[in-house]
């Protein structure tokens, strides 16, 4: 490897072979010691207009890497979709479970039957909100920018909208209970 002056050759030639050579050279010949000196208004604007063009390549690397192709992309919301079906699969198993239980238990009230139903119904629908936030979410990664900010935010607003109306029936379902439980006293 040459040193010294772009001009003379050493960096000239170097950069002739591509960018990433120049600043491969620009970066050794700081590193030694033999970076030329930054007197000549031509040199500043050199090293200037280097310093720029290694900015933009590693800013260009880093958007690249952080962005998915969209092969990538839809196998990534199908496996939050697969993995959302299970959860509110489980969540409606178990919600199931819990009201043939209660149902069965002869010993049960009306009002404790009531409270125990809502509440594995409010079980499945924070699962079914949960997961249908999770894929948006998903979704929203293949986008950038304001487009990928909105799709968040449309995707939170569904998912408190969904969780609100679930504690709603909930907390109406208690209220029946209560109201049952205070009728048979």
């Amino acid at each position: 490897m040459r040193t010294g002056h772009p001009a003379v050759g050493g960096w000239k030639r170097a950069w002739a072979t591509g960018p990433d050579a120049g600043m491969g050279v620009a970066l050794v010949l700081a590193v030694d010691g033999n970076a030329p000196s930054l007197t000549d208004s031509k040199e500043r604007h050199l090293m200037k207009t280097l310093t720029h063009a290694a900015l933009a390549g590693l800013i260009a690397l880093s958007l690249s890497a952080c962005q998915k192709d969209a092969a990538e992309q839809a196998a990534d919301v199908a496996d939050a979709r697969r993995d959302a079906a299970q959860d509110v699969g489980e969540a409606r198993r178990d919600a199931g479970e819990e009201i043939r239980d209660v149902q069965a238990d002869a010993n049960a009230s009306q009002a404790e039957t009531l409270r125990k139903t809502s509440d594995a119904q409010y079980d499945v629908h924070v699962a079914e909100a949960e997961a249908a936030y999770k894929v948006a979410m998903e979704a929203c990664e293949g986008l950038e920018g304001d487009s990928h900010d909105a799709c968040e935010d449309k995707a939170k607003a569904e998912r408190d909208a969904a969780m609100s109306a679930a504690e709603a029936n909930r907390s109406s379902a208690r209220q029946q209970a209560e109201a049952l439980e205070n009728r048979n006293r």
